[in-house]
């Protein structure tokens, strides 16, 4: 993975540079003209950008445009200490949003779920499975670049089916209670037999044979036998994060606390690197006159900043 780093201030491209350096092997070229790095970009076949937003001569939002133009496959990552152009972003195809200061476990964070598409993009199946979840259930299979339809037994199957996708690892019981909420136990477990069966039966006749897997009281799908749309379920991901940030805004206002800490509740969960939302969770805590909470979570964002701490190059 060739990767650049545009940013027209000095000391933060270079504390991003530094800490992509630590057990990173590819090529890592710095910028702090953004017309010099689209200069280099023309000549050679990049896979990783990090950009700055505000820059002078072209900012980041019209360098991507650019960089895309080269490269439509090129992945852009924005570093900036700006927060209000997360939708913007991700609406342009950035796959990842970084606020400065940037930690080191984020940005590898970061690096680890790019090498993870490439891995993913660069594997070769004699048969793919595209599966479409948005306004319809339709799975095709594509060899040779030949798409045909793929069908399940049943509705009931298909949904089967696209609740194991979405949850990738679930319980079996989970799995009743959701499908089959109003069967006896012993007629919920026959349906979801059989429907296992069906499914597994389709996908090794005509795909990928052993993705589905079943041990004790589990199913599991191993995702990375699918082609999966990693950077589009990542965009969606940081923007449901944005929505939950206006959401809580909006209950803060209103002074409803605690619709309010259960949307930072849910960020924090998504994303734990966030000091921001942790202290507003601690504050509502204090509001609550939940003082144990309020130490508790304390405590917990000063374990993690202390494990970043040690992580940081002196």
């Amino acid at each position: 993975m060739s990767i650049i780093v545009v940013d027209d201030e000095y000391l933060a491209a270079q504390r991003l540079f530094r800490l992509q350096e630590e057990g990173i092997t590819q090529p890592i070229a710095v910028f702090h003209d953004p017309q010099q790095a689209y200069q280099y970009a023309e000549q050679r076949e990049l896979k990783l950008a990090f950009l700055d937003i505000s820059m002078p001569t072209i900012d980041g939002i019209s360098l991507v445009k650019l960089l895309h133009k080269l490269q439509p496959s090129f992945r852009i990552v924005f570093v900036t200490g700006n927060k209000e152009y997360a939708i913007q972003a991700f609406d342009i195809g950035v796959v990842d949003y970084i606020l400065k200061p940037v930690m080191k476990e984020r940005l590898h964070t970061t690096i680890q779920r790019m090498d993870n598409w490439n891995e993913l993009m660069s594997q070769s199946f004699a048969m793919k499975l595209s599966v479409r979840l948005f306004d319809q259930f339709i799975l095709t299979t594509s060899a040779d670049g030949q798409r045909q339809p793929l069908k399940l037994r049943s509705p009931k199957t298909e949904e089967l089916f696209a609740f194991l996708l979405c949850r990738k690892t679930v319980s079996k019981d989970l799995v009743i209670d959701v499908l089959w909420p109003n069967m006896t136990p012993e007629k919920a477990w026959k349906n979801l037999n059989s429907n296992l069966y069906y499914i597994r039966k389709s996908l090794d006749a005509r795909v990928i044979p052993n993705c589905m897997t079943t041990s004790g009281s589990e199913i599991k799908i191993d995702a990375k036998a699918y082609d999966w749309a990693m950077d589009e379920a990542y965009r969606l991901e940081r923007s449901y994060i944005h929505l939950l940030e206006h959401a809580a805004k909006a209950y803060e206002e209103a002074e409803n606390l605690l619709p309010e800490l259960e949307c930072y509740q849910h960020i924090i969960a998504l994303d734990h690197l966030r000091e921001d939302i942790h202290r507003q969770i601690i504050r509502i805590y204090y509001l609550l006159d939940r003082r144990n909470d309020a130490i508790l979570q304390t405590k917990r964002l000063q374990q993690i900043t202390r494990e970043l701490d040690e992580t940081m190059p002196n």
